[in-house]
């Protein structure tokens, strides 16, 4: 089994792509990332036997916009508190868990 898992952050101006807001304002910055995240989320919607979206933060509202953007392709997973190592960590987890005995292949990647 083969399992693509994607982690993402809910596309609010202020809370992502930090950085690059910076140079090209706050709302165009989330507006890239909506677009970019949207973009992989496609790509890879037919990738591995499984795939997982690990969506921060956990709001209903996060959830339910992650849940239009992954339709049925992607399993939900909000992703805990802590720090990356942590949240990667409780990731794993979780895979291996759903999977028992099946042993997984796991690929993470950010978007």
């Amino acid at each position: 089994m083969r399992v693509l898992g994607l982690f993402a952050k809910h596309p609010t101006p202020g809370a992502v792509k930090t950085r690059l807001a910076h140079e090209i304002g706050e709302l165009a910055a989330a507006e890239f990332a909506e677009a970019s995240l949207r973009d992989v989320v496609d790509r890879f919607a037919d990738a591995a036997d499984a795939r997982w979206l690990g969506y921060a933060p956990q709001t209903p509202a996060a959830r339910q916009w992650f849940g239009e953007l992954a339709g049925e392709q992607y399993h939900l997973w909000p992703q805990p508190s802590g720090d990356l190592g942590q949240r990667i960590e409780s990731f794993f987890a979780a895979v291996n868990d759903a999977y028992g005995a099946v042993s997984p292949s796991i690929v993470l990647i950010g978007s």
